[in-house]
């Protein structure tokens, strides 16, 4: 595959990764394969049948472990029906936590009939998410590597139990609170799904960050990779943003008893999304909206992003031929597209220093937030 940044530099890329192979046709055979990862260097996953998890018997399924090496999940066009997993880890999804240089590669594969119930959590900042619950920047910041492609999610039902931090707490359908070295995400799709959660809740996605060390060096209007595996597994800087292509959330209902939630995403730093939407239902406490959110204030580094001219700007979050639909409610900062822009807020006052969320950071820099061929006809604050 190819890019060109605005240099118009190309670079072609091969997908070339060797792997541990497991033709897999039942559910036992699923589960132990999934637990053989850091065992074994790369392994792939090949389902070659749809299997039944047995949820309906009350039988639940998770890991327990958390992913060091690399695991490749091929579907084949194949469902995983009735996965039911109750969680009391503070990171808990199948697997809990994608850290250090692991790489996740889920393709062809869909989920149905989910129940992800995550109680009794203790810690400050509990996650829980279908895949994996956080995406951990150790040893060093933000070296995980996330691929999804043609991954569908339909008739879910979640729930996190509120912690007295519920600000920080996070859920969402389908991928992870956290950073990320690279990640892609393409036709993929959450529906007809039920979530509760105390904050960070996701369409999609929960709390998306960048790796400050990226050193991307393309146009906000670049296009997306053919093969967006070989760039998974491309070892140099990576030349891409944080991207959702051509992707979806609809006829879901979400819950947020605390702040930064969104019917696609709950809140972003360094995100591109093209050909994305969403028609769902949400409600929360502050920072809602029926796309993402937050949108987290930028001007600590990472991807650099440069205008159709050439032009080097710091750009935190993209958002391409994008909509959003359905009703949204709050109390704080919601909108039918985004709910808060940090970045919008910093634009315009950047010589204003203080406080936000917490943070006591400088507000004075520049940074922008791209709205290219967006629209919204999301039904905002009827209630409140």
């Amino acid at each position: 595959d190819s890019y060109v940044n605005y240099k118009d530099v190309k670079t072609s890329v091969k997908s070339q990764a060797t792997y541990t192979v497991y033709n897999v046709y039942t559910a036992d055979q699923f589960a132990w394969v999934l637990n053989q990862v850091n065992n074994v260097n790369s392994i792939k996953l090949n389902l070659l049948a749809d299997i039944d998890m047995g949820g309906f018997d009350n039988k639940q399924f998770a890991t327990g472990r958390s992913l060091t090496s690399t695991m490749y999940i091929e579907g084949n066009g194949h469902t995983v029906y009735n996965l039911k997993m109750y969680g009391t880890n503070p990171h808990f999804g199948i697997y809990n936590e994608i850290y250090g240089e692991s790489k996740l590669i889920v393709n062809n594969l869909g989920f149905q009939s989910v129940m992800l119930l995550h109680f009794n959590v203790t810690d400050a900042e509990p996650a829980a998410w279908l895949l994996f619950g956080y995406a951990y920047p150790r040893p060093a910041r933000n070296t995980n590597v996330l691929s999804l492609e043609n991954v569908h999610v339909r008739n879910t039902f979640y729930q996190q139990s509120v912690n007295n931090n519920f600000n920080n707490q996070g859920i969402a359908f389908l991928g992870g609170k956290g950073f990320y070295k690279k990640l892609f995400v393409k036709n993929c799709s959450t529906s007809d799904g039920y979530i509760y959660g105390g904050g960070h809740v996701g369409g999609m996605f929960s709390l998306t960050d960048d790796n400050p060390n990226n050193n991307a060096q393309v146009k906000y209007d670049f296009e997306y990779p053919k093969n967006q595996m070989a760039f998974a597994f491309y070892d140099s800087a990576n030349v891409f943003p944080l991207t959702f292509y051509n992707s979806y959330s609809v006829n879901c209902e979400m819950f947020s008893t605390g702040m930064d939630s969104g019917a696609f995403v709950s809140c972003a730093r360094g995100i591109t999304a093209i050909n994305c939407f969403t028609n769902n239902t949400m409600y929360s406490n502050k920072n809602t909206g029926g796309f993402i959110g937050r949108i987290i204030r930028d001007g600590l580094g990472g991807v650099t992003l440069y205008d159709l001219n050439g032009n080097e700007e710091n750009i935190g979050c993209v958002f391409r031929n994008c909509y959003s639909d359905g009703t949204v409610e709050g109390n704080v900062a919601m909108g039918g597209f985004t709910g808060y822009d940090s970045n919008y807020r910093t634009y315009q006052s950047p010589e204003k220093k203080g406080n936000e969320s917490g943070s006591n950071n400088s507000f004075n820099y520049h940074a922008t937030t791209v709205y290219q061929n967006c629209y919204s006809t999301t039904m905002v604050g009827m209630d409140y």
